[in-house]
């Protein structure tokens, strides 16, 4: 992705200091999301913003003059498709989105969660199925899955995972992590869901400090990320001095019990909360 673009239409997910090449076109047909080979450095681009825009314009003429930038690549499990993010910002000023598929040569693009139903976070369970949350019935963001192409969209957790959170699953593909924010108590909490039993759970929740980092361009999000075991999640979270830092959250899995947390590690002091 070009982080210029990303950076003049959405600061805070881009990278100032280089111009955009395309600072005038909505849709230009040489920016959009490349492949590179990290061996020789060598990259090519196999899904141009002009291709999306030509998928959507029959029913969203009014992307005609919207900028459109891309979001967050990731592959599937086997490196053979990736997901994307394609937004423009909407007339009333909130971001328009919409999510699509492809294979590794830009082939079979699909769209697969509809422009403007406000998908913002997401992971590939596998090859095939995808847990993302979105506006699923327009009462808004829920954790849905389902398999790509086919939209047999399901909402995760009966009511207990309607809201936003930053989505990603165990190796195993049972346990979903997430995290959801609570400006009133100032606090984030990590969350786990069992697939298999439809149960949640809520390992930790941590004091936040300031409202300003849970909303805005400073907010700290944990963005749960899986150890390769599965075993321990690292996440960004704020520290006891009011520091923002690498967390770990080492997970025990007693047979036929919830998960508990052994202990939270903060990464740069090697402090440890329990």
């Amino acid at each position: 992705m070009t982080y210029s673009r990303i950076g003049r239409l959405r600061k805070v997910v881009g990278y100032g200091g280089i111009p955009d090449p395309n600072p005038d076109s909505p849709h230009p047909d040489n920016d959009g999301i490349f492949l590179m080979d990290l061996a020789t450095g060598q990259s090519k681009l196999i899904v141009s913003f002009r291709q999306v825009y030509d998928m959507l314009k029959a029913d969203h003429p009014e992307l005609a003059d919207k900028h459109m930038w891309s979001e967050h690549a990731v592959f599937n499990r086997s490196d053979t498709r990736f997901l994307f993010l394609a937004r423009t910002w909407g007339t009333d000023g909130r971001l328009q989105t919409g999510m699509f598929t492809a294979n590794l040569d830009g082939s079979d693009l699909r769209e697969v969660i509809p422009y403007g139903k406000s998908v913002s976070h997401f992971d590939w369970r596998n090859d095939r199925e995808i847990v993302a949350t979105f506006n699923l019935h327009g009462k808004g963001a829920v954790h849905v899955l389902f398999t790509d192409g086919q939209g047999n969209y399901r909402r995760l957790g009966g009511g207990r995972l309607d809201f936003d959170g930053h989505c990603t699953f165990s190796p195993d593909e049972r346990w979903l992590a997430t995290d959801r924010g609570n400006s009133r108590e100032l606090t984030r909490s990590l969350i786990l869901y069992d697939m298999q039993r439809d149960e949640r759970v809520t390992p930790a929740t941590l004091d936040m400090k300031e409202k300003r980092l849970l909303r805005g361009d400073l907010r700290c999000n944990f963005h749960p990320r899986r150890s390769r075991a599965g075993d321990a999640i690292c996440f960004d979270a704020i520290d006891p001095a009011g520091a923002r830092q690498l967390h770990l959250a080492h997970l025990q899995f007693p047979e036929g019990h919830k998960p508990g947390v052994a202990k939270h590690s903060v990464g740069h002091a090697g402090s440890t909360i329990q």
